[in-house]
């Protein structure tokens, strides 16, 4: 099938925008006005796959955020495969969006954008991951908002690792809450609660002997909630993913994993400033 059913225009901006992603990703599982599957209530432009475990679907249209990709959104989340969405529009389109407030609401639900001017030159304004993997940038600021502001950073730095890979991302979150129990068993036993000696080896092994002080009787379900967590998800990005099911599910995993992340951390926090203690983290 070819894009002749479609407007001049839009017929440049797809032959522009597939010409671009034959370059970039190759064509292999190249398909044109084809639904991805059955389950899905969207025939995309064209979609193709550049790898095993992925799929990138383009709708074509000069609507910046047309129904077509709104109704998609949800079915291409639950769909047991990784897809990635780009909107292709004519370059006019994109620069004529007042304040860009179209444009946010796009790349704030996940779509990437590729524009395509009057000579058929393509360039991608706005660069996406699977929908299944994204983190609104807003769902995350209300989640961090209590933090402390340096541990906010290193969130915000978590956060970018994750937009790229999502294992190397939830190891960052782990690490900040590692770096959090190291911070309270220093201060812990710089106030004299606890030895040295009885507060070393893995991050496991001192939450256990923070949790059988007194001091932190009250305290004990944020410490069993850190240890809980850091034994789920700590190594999860040395899990490999050889089918796009396993891959599907490592992302689902590593994205609850790092909301887990945060929520751990902010339970911590919590406990450290009723104890007294001041809530820091040193990490590298």
């Amino acid at each position: 099938m070819s894009f002749d059913t479609l407007t001049p225009r839009l017929k440049q901006v797809s032959q522009g925008a597939l010409s671009f992603c034959k370059k970039r990703y190759g064509k292999n599982g190249l398909r044109i006005g084809e639904a991805i599957d059955d389950d899905i209530g969207w025939k995309p432009t064209f979609h193709f796959k550049p790898r095993s475990s992925l799929i990138i679907g383009i709708e074509v249209n000069e609507v910046l955020y047309p129904t077509a990709l709104k109704v998609a959104a949800h079915d291409i989340k639950l769909f047991d495969y990784p897809i990635s969405v780009y909107l292709g529009c004519p370059l006019e389109v994109y620069q004529a969006d007042p304040q860009q407030r179209t444009i946010q609401q796009l790349r704030k639900h996940g779509f990437g954008i590729i524009t395509v001017d009057d000579q058929g030159k393509a360039v991608i304004q706005c660069g996406c991951i699977p929908l299944a993997q994204h983190i609104p940038e807003s769902e995350f600021d209300e989640e961090v908002r209590s933090l402390p502001q340096r541990i906010r950073v290193a969130f915000n730095t978590a956060l970018t690792t994750y937009q790229t890979n999502e294992g190397q991302g939830v190891q960052e979150g782990s690490q900040i809450v590692e770096a959090l129990v190291g911070t309270l068993a220093e201060q812990t036993v710089r106030r004299g609660t606890a030895t040295r000696s009885a507060l070393t080896g893995t991050a496991a092994d001192t939450i256990d002997g923070l949790y059988v002080l007194p001091s932190f009787k009250n305290h004990r379900a944020a410490l069993a909630g850190a240890r809980d967590f850091l034994r789920e998800h700590r190594n999860v990005a040395s899990h490999p993913s050889g089918t796009a099911k396993e891959a599907i599910a490592k992302i689902r995993r590593c994205r609850s994993g790092f909301f887990e992340a945060v929520r751990t951390t902010k339970r911590l926090v919590e406990a450290i400033k009723a104890l007294g203690l001041r809530p820091t983290i040193h990490v590298t």
